[in-house]
């Protein structure tokens, strides 16, 4: 072949090279979204996640909820941990864990309870709320308090 035939084969051949640049980075950029929202550290906190809590000594608190969601600190003058870009606070009351987030946050602690062996003891709607209910479960162990109105809900755990 000429040299002519050679050069006009390269030509033709750059826009199928950068289209296939193209879709490798674009299936790239897909895989990195995909693995992002899997990383450990951005999760919803669960009840494991405040029974392992409960049993943990206070100052390791901010490490471990960290693990979960990142953003956590230590609040001395209100005395909790809060985390201001998902509105939410934990705190410590009289031997208490309190959770405190908005709803959207808010997976189902029930099913977990109800399936390792927590009994619904109480259910109830507050007079005058339509949205608002409280369920408490129990073990031998624990109790958890889970009150959620339209916009939070406020999880308690107790031990006995």
């Amino acid at each position: 072949m000429n040299n002519d035939g050679t050069n006009r084969r390269w030509f033709y051949s750059w826009p199928a090279l950068f289209v296939s640049i193209v879709i490798v980075l674009f299936f790239i950029l897909i895989y990195s979204v995909k693995n992002k929202n899997k990383t450990p550290g951005n999760r919803e906190i669960t009840a494991p996640d405040l029974l392992k809590l409960i049993n943990s000594n206070p100052a390791d608190y901010t490490t471990e909820l960290n693990k979960i969601i990142p953003g956590w600190t230590f609040n001395p003058d209100k005395n909790r941990w809060i985390n201001p870009q998902r509105q939410s606070a934990l705190a410590i009351r009289m031997n208490e864990l309190r959770l405190m987030e908005p709803v959207k946050y808010y997976n189902s602690f029930s099913t977990y309870l109800e399936s390792h062996n927590f009994n619904l003891i109480s259910i109830s709607a507050p007079a005058g709320t339509s949205k608002a209910t409280k369920k408490i479960f129990e073990n031998n162990d624990y109790i958890f308090t889970i009150e959620a109105d339209g916009q939070y809900v406020m999880i308690s755990l107790a031990g006995r």
